[in-house]
């Protein structure tokens, strides 16, 4: 993630910058440290500082939800569908995947509690931008539920598929 992150939104911290411009602008490929040990006790010394940072300023983050064989990483990024959508051409492009176990990769827009009207907030706010009206689009709703008996089916089918054509009639 942090590769497509580098190459998308520019690096994370300001040292890979600083230490970027500075390889750029020597041309030798390094700063002007000339002893190789050195330069391994500079790289471990700043390896150790990006461990030590609090999870909270880390780009990326594993959160912990509760369900089986289900990852969730918090992002920092504005716009994670971006990144997700590079992957995916990335992947597509190069017939060959940097991942071995990853089954899917879906990125969430938006989180809220399990509640008809938290739901319709949430949809009518993430959904405004992908279902434009004129636009002609198609959809599809995937529903899955863990640990959670309060959310129906149905009715959740229901309630997005009436803020879709409420934010695109000609759908």
């Amino acid at each position: 993630l942090n590769e497509y992150a580098d190459k998308l939104f520019g690096p994370e911290s300001k040292k890979e910058e600083d230490k970027k411009n500075c390889d750029e602008e020597d041309g030798s490929g390094g700063s002007d440290i000339d002893d190789i040990d050195a330069a391994f006790d500079k790289e471990k010394a700043d390896l150790q500082g990006e461990q030590k940072k609090a999870p909270s300023e880390r780009r990326f983050q594993m959160v912990q939800s509760g369900a089986n064989n289900c990852i969730f990483i918090k992002t920092k990024l504005e716009d994670p569908f971006s990144l997700v959508s590079d992957i995916f051409n990335d992947v597509m492009d190069r017939r060959e995947s940097k991942a071995r176990y990853i089954l899917r990769l879906i990125p969430v827009v938006g989180t809220c509690k399990a509640y008809e009207k938290n739901i319709t907030e949430l949809a009518k706010s993430c959904l405004q931008e992908y279902f434009k009206p004129g636009a002609a689009s198609s959809y599809s709703i995937i529903f899955k539920t863990r640990n959670n008996n309060q959310a129906k089916r149905e009715d959740t089918i229901k309630v997005v598929g009436s803020v879709i054509r409420e934010l695109n009639s000609e759908i």
